[in-house]
């Protein structure tokens, strides 16, 4: 898949479209082409129609078509959310950003792809010392200890993830607030309280009546369902 992303940070004024090129990976959770094609067809972003499955994508022949790219109506990459419990949730000592993942992805290509395509994945002008300046990883993601040792050194993964996200979690942190205490933090609401006696009051009379909602008189289905 062929993504022509035009719009970004710092490219407002002065748009520079960029071609990225995204494989399948057999992993779902690591493939962006599923990821991507999820999002469209939730999203009903493609302005022709039929596109509602994911086979209608790979079935489509652009060339016979006449096209060299399929639009979308609406933008796929949007602006990140911030949550305060993202990180946190998993354990982890700090909070996740859409920095982290940004800066990880620009020392990723660091690594392995010369300093003219680093910058053109980060959207650097050329020459411009933005990446050593601010976005170079503090924490050495180079087998420093094997070099010493005078070992077979390595770039292992493990090394350049720990590189990015911080060494300390606590394995056994919640995920969510208890219901315990969540019921003592968050008082019921009365009219909601209210509202949902009355709705339930209502709904026991009809069964008892009518045995089903749907035999029940046009009136009292309205009054159910406005409740």
């Amino acid at each position: 898949m062929k993504v022509c992303l035009r719009h970004y940070k710092g490219a407002d004024k002065k748009p520079k479209p960029t071609i990225f090129l995204f494989r399948e990976n057999t992993l779902l959770i690591f493939c962006p082409i599923t990821y991507i094609l999820a999002r469209i067809i939730r999203d009903k972003s493609v302005l022709v129609d039929g596109y509602t499955s994911a086979e209608a994508f790979f079935n489509t022949n652009l060339k016979r078509l006449g096209k060299k790219a399929m639009r979308l109506k609406r933008p796929l990459f949007r602006q990140s959310v911030l949550e305060a419990s993202c990180g946190r949730d998993a354990g982890l000592e700090n909070v996740l950003t859409s920095y982290y993942f940004r800066r990880a992805a620009i020392n990723a290509a660091n690594s392995l792809a010369s300093d003219a395509v680093r910058d053109q994945i980060a959207r650097y002008n050329p020459a411009g010392g933005v990446f050593n300046g601010l976005y170079l990883n503090e924490i050495m993601n180079f087998n420093s200890q094997d070099t010493y040792l005078e070992s077979n050194v390595s770039e292992d993964s493990l090394t350049r993830a720990f590189g990015h996200i911080s060494l300390r979690c606590h394995p056994g942190a919640p995920s969510e607030v208890p219901s315990e205490l969540l019921s003592q933090l968050l008082a019921a609401d009365p009219e909601i309280t209210s509202l949902g006696q009355e709705f339930k009051c209502l709904h026991d009379q009809i069964k008892v009546t009518y045995r089903f909602i749907k035999h029940a008189p046009e009136k009292k289905r309205q009054e159910h369902k406005d409740l």
